[in-house]
């Protein structure tokens, strides 16, 4: 008889759903947020252990429970990332397989203080093959190093397939890359897609800066020497610096083979004649100054128009003037006698 599928914890969790696939023999199920974390530090305790095996996610996982997996950034370019989430360590070197099952990670988190880099693997080893996987709302801040959205290298014949990664990734110095930092060896990526944001931040964590050491690629930032494969790759990503981006891959590239995909990817040009908008707060000030009163005024009564001769007002995130309103409504009676030819006699509740 061949081994027993394996569970990093909680008897409850080998119990598969109907619509669950089965597990491979030999391979290891991760169900919640605290398998995964177990199974990161295992590895990273001994990780010549991944050698050989499958890690197969059984069920959607969020690390961060109650943060939603944004950043603000204020008026002034700080940038204010979230607090209380538990830190996650990279799994250092992998080798075995981890299938995402078509599964999604949400709310990794690395909270910028350390100088050698994040991701969620540190670097992918001869044989690993990480497939069908989203990697959703996450938050990885370093200082220096290589900061990925997948990992920040790779070494020997590594494969990634289907796999979507959706992360904020900032950093002082070092390198930014929306999948992989640098390829060591021979690096296949297909139907694989990066839709985050890549910023480069000055020391005081002011955003967007302009370093020129610092080197950004909106898949993979170093393609080293080695045969580098993408295939049926997108780049849907929104970056936050003044310095030079490449697509694809920014530096070693010579044997890199591309077929199929698309880079969406927008870079925000920033002009000193632009006005810069980050918040509700910022917008609601522009429009105060430009009506007589906030929202409903006079929009023909301009209160200080020469503040804005000649400049250009830039959205520089997605703003919510109603964050707490659920767009659902209701139209109800006020009292007795209201009736539906008497709007006045109506309220409508949000």
């Amino acid at each position: 008889a061949g081994e027993k599928n394996t569970t990093a914890s909680n008897p409850e969790s080998t119990t598969a759903k109907p619509d669950d696939p089965p597990t491979p023999e030999r391979a290891t199920e991760i169900r919640t947020s605290t398998q995964l974390t177990m199974i990161a530090e295992a590895l990273n305790a001994d990780p010549e252990s991944s050698r050989g095996k499958t890690y197969v996610l059984k069920a959607n996982i969020d690390m961060a429970g109650e943060w939603t997996g944004r950043f603000s950034v204020s008026s002034d370019g700080k940038m204010s990332k979230p607090g209380a989430v538990t830190e996650w360590k990279p799994i250092t070197k992998f080798y075995g397989t981890f299938d995402g099952n078509g599964k999604t990670i949400t709310g990794l988190f690395a909270d910028g203080k350390a100088a050698d880099g994040a991701a969620m693997f540190g670097e992918l080893c001869d044989g690993a093959v990480v497939k069908d996987l989203t990697v959703d709302r996450s938050f990885f801040a370093s200082k220096g190093g290589a900061v990925a959205g997948l990992a920040q290298a790779t070494s020997g014949s590594v494969t990634v397939e289907n796999v979507t990664v959706n992360t904020y990734l900032f950093t002082e110095e070092g390198s930014l890359a929306g999948l992989i930092g640098k390829a060591g060896g021979a690096l296949t990526v297909k139907n694989t897609t990066f839709a985050g944001v890549l910023g480069v931040l000055d020391a005081e964590g002011t955003l967007p800066a302009e370093k020129a050491d610092v080197v950004i690629g909106q898949m993979i930032a170093d393609g080293g020497e080695q045969a580098l494969t993408l295939e049926n790759c997108t780049v849907k990503g929104l970056i936050y610096s003044k310095g030079e981006t490449k697509d694809w891959c920014a530096v070693g590239s010579g044997k890199l083979t591309q077929t199929g995909g698309k880079v969406e990817a927008s870079k925000l040009e920033f002009s000193e004649d632009a006005i810069l908008i980050y918040t509700a707060e910022d917008l609601l000030r522009v429009m105060s100054d430009l009506k007589n009163a906030s929202w409903g005024g006079d929009a023909a009564v301009n209160k200080n128009p020469e503040t804005y001769e000649g400049k250009t007002i830039e959205l520089m995130n997605d703003i919510d003037l109603n964050p707490g309103w659920s767009a659902a409504s209701t139209i109800t009676p006020r009292g007795e006698g209201s009736t539906a030819d008497d709007p006045a006699g109506y309220q409508v509740t949000f």
